[in-house]
């Protein structure tokens, strides 16, 4: 078996469009300022051999992905930028936790103990963006 990035990457943006949340979703690091709703870009953040669930005769993967979510630094009321980032934010731990089904991409299973957000600002386009980066590590077997 090889690794399925491809195919995890092709799930998890399947998954965050069916939240219905998003006015774009991308695999890739978005190279121009997204619009005024909250968008999301899920990008490879690193691959690496896991020793837990690896022996002689399989070795196992952690793949872990940045799922950043941005929205515009000067929307209205500004007291909402953060509570508005927070809930959808909070769709996707639910939904991982819950209903997202990775299984067909390959994934054993997602380690919620390994799941992580960073707050940020992006400077893009000459415009400011509030983001927040999930880092979602997820186990393979037999790669």
């Amino acid at each position: 078996m090889s690794l399925p990035i491809t195919s995890i990457y092709d799930a998890f943006v399947s998954e965050l469009q069916r939240l219905g949340v998003f006015e774009s979703v991308t695999k890739h690091e978005p190279k121009s300022a997204p619009g005024q709703g909250h968008s999301v870009a899920v990008m490879l953040a690193s691959v690496q051999a896991e020793a837990a669930n690896s022996g002689l005769n399989i070795t196992s993967a952690r793949i872990t992905f940045w799922v950043r979510v941005t929205t515009n630094m000067v929307a209205s009321p500004q007291d909402q930028i953060d509570p508005d980032m927070l809930k959808v934010v909070d769709l996707i731990y639910e939904a991982i936790n819950g209903d997202f089904d990775l299984t067909t991409a390959g994934v054993r299973n997602v380690d919620l103990m390994g799941m992580r957000t960073e707050t940020g600002y992006l400077p893009q386009d000459g415009k400011l963006y509030r983001s927040m980066v999930t880092t979602i590590p997820v186990i393979v077997n037999n790669v």
